[in-house]
């Protein structure tokens, strides 16, 4: 509604408005007298702002209703928890529930096959110890990605490992996709004990 009403009106500079304010503002001295063009880039960045006015919660339920299986849950809670995440990164509500299936389902999801390329056996060595090191952190890390970031790193430094050493496979086990929200996000979102569930089942089904 915020990009039609565009289309032959405005008004002044304004861009993205409510569909209260367009019909308060609305008057015939706006029309304007040239062809409207459509633009889908300009359509996708309206709707990309409004998508992300919408609370996570509300988000949450729209991707748990459209999901076409039955979710556990707790994909609920990891979904608000990480919703402002994939809010940003989306136009449309179609592209949020599908950067979102890795969340609709408890364990390690399949792979696609380039992220399952990155599950060779020198990174599934890498991913158990990281599992170990989980395990074995407070639960109180886990409270925020501001938090566990300095964990995170920590791992790294005591391991004298790059994020490049162990940033793709992670990514990977996690949700099944080489590109994704940050590897904080994700584990910050699914938590300590479904983290590591992941982490173990996808290195027993590769490399046992």
């Amino acid at each position: 509604i915020n990009y039609l009403s565009r289309l032959g009106w405005s008004h002044k500079d304004d861009e993205l408005f409510s569909r209260t304010e367009a019909e308060a503002w609305f008057d015939t001295e706006g029309i304007g007298k040239s062809p409207a063009r459509f633009d889908m880039e300009k359509l996708r960045w309206v709707n990309a702002h409004w998508l992300r006015q919408i609370p996570a919660s509300d988000l949450a339920d729209d991707i748990m209703k459209h999901s076409g299986k039955e979710a556990p849950p707790q994909s609920r809670l990891w979904l608000t928890a990480i919703m402002p995440v994939l809010a940003e990164r989306a136009h449309t509500l179609v592209e949020l529930r599908a950067s979102a299936a890795w969340l609709l389902h408890e364990g390690a999801p399949n792979p696609d096959d380039a992220a399952r390329a990155t599950l060779t056996e020198d990174s599934c060595s890498r991913l158990m110890m990281f599992a170990t090191f989980l395990l074995n952190s407070d639960d109180s890390s886990f409270i925020s990605t501001k938090v566990f970031q300095p964990v995170f790193q920590s791992f790294l430094e005591e391991n004298s490992l790059k994020m490049r050493d162990i940033g793709l496979p992670l990514r990977a086990a996690l949700t099944g996709m080489k590109t994704a929200p940050s590897i904080t996000d994700i584990i910050v979102a699914l938590g300590k004990a479904e983290t590591v569930l992941r982490l173990k089942q996808i290195c027993n089904r590769y490399h046992t």
